[in-house]
């Protein structure tokens, strides 16, 4: 144990046993998802392609969720988002599986979603940026963290009807320069109803995106 382990020791995420970040016994507990769901009717969906009846001229085509959103992935997100613990990303990168058919086609553009200013302020760091930036390297997928904006702050998502948090996500983001046409990921760490990467999906594609899918490390089924 190293000299900063002794002043800082690390506790597991998931079970708070001494020595790591995240425990063996707490990494064959993460829940790997190979199912999808239509990110519209949130039935089921061959590799999380949006339904042909489902789908919009400017909405999302599809979604793809990594992992089940409970422990230790929650605690593991929580640690992160609120503990500011940044240090726990290299267990993350090294103890997690990654892989999905779909996202092994290297063609495709990461995009982390961006925090408005005011916040990215007060926490000091991006989670979905500092995890996307992981799961990017893992798919070998190309990462642009400036090309998508947040342009207004919005409120806490946390107890919001659908229709209020598409309505509290409405316009919040811009695009920072003209697109050619790509494949692109929209990614954030969990995916909840989808509203905020549904919007983020329909400025990219009035941007010029040929297509647009959300990608996410879990979602609460």
């Amino acid at each position: 144990m190293g000299l900063l382990d002794l002043v800082f020791p690390k506790y597991c995420v998931g079970c708070k046993k001494l020595g790591s970040y995240l425990c063996e016994s707490c990494t064959l507990k993460v829940e790997y998802l190979d199912n999808q769901i239509c990110a519209y009717c949130y039935k089921g969906a061959v590799s999380g392609q949006t339904h042909p009846r489902c789908s919009k001229a400017l909405g999302i085509d599809g979604i793809v969720s990594l992992t089940v959103y409970k422990n230790p992935v929650q605690e593991l997100i929580k640690s992160l988002k609120y503990r500011f613990t940044t240090d726990l990303l290299k267990e993350f990168s090294e103890k997690f599986k990654f892989e999905n058919p779909l996202i092994e086609d290297k063609n495709w553009i990461l995009l982390p979603l961006p925090l408005h200013k005011s916040r990215s302020n007060y926490r000091g760091f991006n989670q979905a940026e500092l995890l996307g930036k992981v799961v990017a390297d893992k798919f070998q997928l190309k990462f642009d963290p400036t090309l998508l904006k947040r342009k207004k702050a919005t409120d806490s998502q946390v107890g919001l009807s659908q229709r209020q948090r598409s309505q509290n996500v409405k316009a919040a983001f811009e695009v920072a320069r003209p697109l050619k046409e790509a494949s692109y990921f929209v990614f954030d760490d969990v995916w909840t109803s989808g509203a905020t990467l549904k919007e983020a999906a329909a400025q990219l594609k009035k941007a010029g995106a040929e297509k647009v899918w959300g990608l996410t490390l879990a979602h609460p089924r």
